[in-house]
């Protein structure tokens, strides 16, 4: 009987032992197919086309300067002192007892961006699985005109109520220097991507060296009235004014962390958040000047810090088929 039973085990264990290997080559199968999936997404190239929203900070220095008043000539040959100096020949822009001519203000610039990258497969394997990357991006930027410096109120003129001849009294009068960013902006850059696993998310690391075309318009205004003579209603009126379109090119470090969120058939849509900042080319320096017959002038010299800086967040559709 014993003998008889022998070959049954052998048979069951034979079974058994062939169940388990072909199990075990199911899962290993398995295995090997997402560890493929995965090393395909890192071994082709890979486009993506992504929107953002964000801002860039970038701070500058403003100073105000204008020659004294032309007293005492042939072409004016009164003028009354200005009130709120204590010299015989007032400056143009001494408007305010105190008030300073030199200033800095801090520009905050949102912008939307829609942007262009194409990704390389990776370079070795493990390590992160290194690729390549570029892109370039084209923003449009909310330009709000800042004042860098500003004396006094300078704006539409508008007179003082009936009977006041004081032209103090007159609204409008001031000095200002002014920054706006133009519409459109240009940016791109180069770099490296590591590709991490975590919590059966893909993610990636992106350090790159960046480029930045930055627009701006800078304005200079100054207007005021003066009295050509003691106590009288003659008055003269003086603006001055120059603007220049400015143009910075800018390097900087940049990094990106970049995670998939969602795949539909081939499209991958990532979630991204990125920082970088820009040192300026060139110059960062811009003097703007204007004068008259009379030989008042009036001027205004910008400086930009060396460094600004830009920081976003968005949402990127990688071509990415399974």
């Amino acid at each position: 009987m014993l003998a008889r039973m022998m070959p049954r085990v052998k048979m069951r264990g034979r079974i058994v032992l062939i169940a388990l290997i072909w199990f075990a080559a199911i899962g290993l199968g398995e295995s090997q197919a997402e560890e493929e999936a995965a090393r395909d997404d890192k071994s082709r190239w890979v486009p993506a086309f992504g929107l953002s929203s964000g801002a860039y900070v970038q701070r500058f220095q403003g100073s105000l300067s204008a020659s004294p008043l032309n007293c005492g000539t042939a072409a004016d040959p009164t003028c009354a002192p200005n009130p709120f100096s204590p010299r015989a020949s007032p400056d143009l822009f001494d408007l305010q007892p105190g008030a300073p001519s030199t200033d800095r203000e801090r520009v905050f610039t949102p912008f939307i961006a829609a942007g262009l990258e194409l990704t390389t497969p990776s370079l070795i394997d493990g390590f992160g699985a290194p690729s390549l990357f570029a892109h370039v991006d084209f923003a449009y930027t909310f330009g709000f005109t800042k004042n860098i410096a500003v004396l006094g109120a300078p704006g539409p003129l508008a007179p003082p109520p009936p009977l006041e001849t004081d032209p103090r009294l007159w609204k409008g009068q001031g000095d200002s220097m002014t920054f706006k960013a133009s519409d459109f902006q240009f940016s791109g850059g180069v770099g490296i991507t590591f590709h991490l696993d975590v919590l059966d998310r893909r993610v990636r690391v992106k350090p790159s060296l960046e480029y930045m075309r930055q627009s701006m318009t800078l304005t200079g205004f100054l207007q005021r009235v003066i009295a050509t003579e003691q106590g009288g209603e003659d008055l003269r009126f003086i603006e001055f004014g120059d603007s220049e379109k400015v143009v910075f090119h800018s390097i900087g470090p940049g990094l990106e962390l970049e995670v998939d969120a969602a795949r539909k058939g081939p499209l991958v849509l990532a979630l991204y958040g990125g920082a970088q900042a820009y040192a300026i080319l060139g110059s960062n320096r811009v003097n703007l000047s204007d004068s008259n017959d009379l030989g008042e002038s009036a001027e205004w010299k910008y400086i930009a810090n060396r460094w600004f800086f830009r920081g976003s967040v968005g949402l990127r559709f990688r071509w990415a088929p399974e």
